[in-house]
């Protein structure tokens, strides 16, 4: 059966911050925090700070592998709540908002060929979507992103771990993405970096999984259909993994989990 149908992960496989921003969006954002518990009356270290902004990030690593939503809210609730504070609710909400829009400035880029591979597959009719883990930046700025770099309006579909309150590999956040898609399991694929979220998630659904190793190299199990490295080699994997000679004329994947019979 011929796919009609490819849904993409966002970070390291549609975009990439280079490996930079991290740090920087961390001190960002302790500077947030801290104001606002200036506001509050707290008179705070900036270490303090920083050591309540790491513990919430070890809540947010715990809550994701529970396949838990932890975003900018529960991050700056959680803050406050070591501090003993109870803010305003404008207090609470413009932090809030603050920490989720402190990287809408930074360098985040769209990896090598993400923009011409989407113009292409949408231009040969696929339907393309998202479906990606948000952490503090959430899908709305994500979008942002994708609008920025005109690529939004190549995907009908999009789904945000924050919109829907669980993460990959949870088999709704698939299956969201593909019911406005009109769009069958066996009749698409997903392309993304991480096996225990994107490879896993779509396997449970019966898509083909097609895993993106340029970014970030994770090679442990569940094996995809395919490997690739360069995102122009995915018009050759997703003819090679549903044994079609549809898309051909770019390098082959690694095969991985699944192959056509020789």
């Amino acid at each position: 059966m011929s796919l009609d149908t490819v849904t993409f992960d966002f970070w390291n496989t549609l975009f990439s911050d280079g490996g930079t921003a991290f740090e920087v969006l961390s001190a960002r954002r302790c500077s947030l925090l801290l104001g606002a518990l200036e506001d509050s009356g707290l008179k705070p270290s900036e270490s303090e700070v920083q050591q309540a902004y790491r513990a919430g990030f070890s809540r947010y690593l715990e809550a994701w592998q529970q396949g838990i939503h932890y975003g900018a809210a529960e991050q700056t609730a959680f803050v406050f709540e070591l501090f003993q504070v109870r803010p305003a609710a404008e207090l609470l909400t413009d932090t809030v908002r603050a920490v989720e829009e402190a990287g809408v400035d930074l360098p985040i880029q769209p990896t090598a060929g993400a923009r011409e591979i989407v113009a292409l597959l949408s231009g040969l009719d696929f339907k393309l979507g998202v479906v990606s883990d948000t952490g503090l930046t959430p899908g709305r700025i994500l979008r942002e992103f994708l609008a920025r770099e005109g690529m939004l309006d190549f995907f009908v579909s999009l789904t945000f771990s924050d919109e829907t309150g669980f993460t990959k590999p949870d088999p709704r956040m698939f299956r969201r993405t593909l019911a406005p898609l009109g769009s069958l399991p066996q009749r698409a694929a997903h392309v993304g970096d991480r096996p225990g979220t994107d490879i896993a998630g779509a396997l449970a659904v019966g898509m083909y999984a097609i895993r993106y190793a340029a970014v970030e190299d994770h090679p442990e199990p569940p094996l995809a259909h395919a490997v690739i490295t360069q995102l122009r080699e995915l018009p050759a994997a997703l003819a090679e993994v549903t044994c079609t000679s549809r898309l051909t004329g770019l390098p082959a994947s690694r095969s991985e989990g699944g192959q056509c019979p020789p």
